[in-house]
C-alpha cells in the first residue's frame, strides 16, 4: 500500500520528511534523534507525520517488525 500524507495550508517541509522517511529506512536501528522539520506552506499534515513516526518507533507493537513495514508502506516497495 502506497503511503502518502495529505498535503495542507501549512505543514512539515516535504522534501525534510521524504528525505528522514529515506534514512530511517537505510538505517533503521541506527535511527537519528527525533527529527525537526521545517513549517512551509503546502507541506505534509504535521499530525499525520508526527502519527507515522509514532508507530514507527514503537517497536512494543510490532515484535517481529524492525520498522521497516511501515517504511516500504510509505514508499511502495
Amino acid at each position: 500500500m502506497d503511503r502518502r500524507f495529505d498535503i495542507v495550508w501549512r505543514g512539515y517541509d516535504r522534501r525534510q520528511v521524504d528525505a528522514y522517511l529515506r534514512r530511517l529506512a537505510q538505517e533503521p536501528a541506527g535511527s537519528p534523534d527525533p527529527p525537526v522539520f521545517d513549517v512551509v506552506l503546502r507541506g505534509y499534515d504535521h499530525r499525520q507525520v508526527e502519527r507515522y513516526l509514532a508507530e514507527y518507533a514503537a517497536p512494543a507493537n510490532r515484535p517481529d517488525d524492525d520498522g521497516r513495514g511501515l517504511l516500504d508502506e510509505f514508499f511502495g516497495s
